[in-house]
């Protein structure tokens, strides 16, 4: 297997349209269907190259707590660094990584 786990965040469908309508969430898909068929495919991707793959569910009142006490705004990066956190506490400390740098790394890699 190439590479540590692929941390992937996933929301379910009334949750994705509040992170949506925050400010750190411009670049979703206008609708949860389309982020789900992209999800899904760069899932079933990831598998067929041998990447270990956990889902990590988010939700926004979660969210909301974390940012509060960091006193952080809600931006692209701290989606990014919740979702690390949430798997860094979950007792996921490997080596890991997050769906949006896998996909960036495939990408520069083509």
């Amino acid at each position: 297997m190439a590479g540590g786990i692929i941390f992937v965040p996933w929301y379910k469908a009334d949750d994705y349209y509040r992170f949506r309508r925050m400010q750190g969430g411009t670049t979703m898909p206008s609708s949860y269907d389309d982020w789900l068929g992209r999800a899904v495919r760069e899932v079933a991707r990831l598998l067929a190259t041998g990447r270990a793959v956990q889902i990590v569910c988010l939700t926004p009142d979660t969210y909301f707590e974390w940012l509060t006490r960091r006193c952080a705004a809600d931006t692209g990066e701290e989606r990014l660094a919740y979702l690390c956190d949430m798997t860094a506490r979950s007792g996921c400390e490997d080596s890991h990584d997050t769906l949006a740098s896998s996909a960036r790394q495939a990408h520069t890699h083509h």
